[in-house]
């Protein structure tokens, strides 16, 4: 994690229930800096209160969404992908 934080490289994390909270706490201490933290995307509580169609559903379409911009997708139609607004991530 040091050697991710000295490169600049972001990190996300998805944290889809309260087992890896130790895992998580000990990668933010070797990563956080004032400068550079790591993004947690707590997904704990849906995992708890929708089912797992409902989760897996909405994890694919948030992945999906971030990897079509990054490596220029296009849609079922063959359209490029064009985002409007701000990025759901830090770039």
């Amino acid at each position: 994690m040091k050697t991710f934080a000295a490169k600049n490289i972001n990190f996300t994390i998805v944290k889809v229930n309260e087992n890896c909270n130790t895992m998580i706490k000990v990668m933010q201490e070797n990563y956080d800096s004032p400068s550079l933290k790591m993004n947690v995307t707590d997904l704990a509580d849906a995992v708890k209160n929708k089912t797992s169609d409902e989760v897996t559903k909405a994890f694919v379409n948030a992945a999906s969404f971030m990897i079509s911009v990054a490596l220029g997708g296009t849609g079922k139609s063959g359209e490029k992908f064009v985002r409007k607004g701000t990025p759901l991530w830090d770039t």
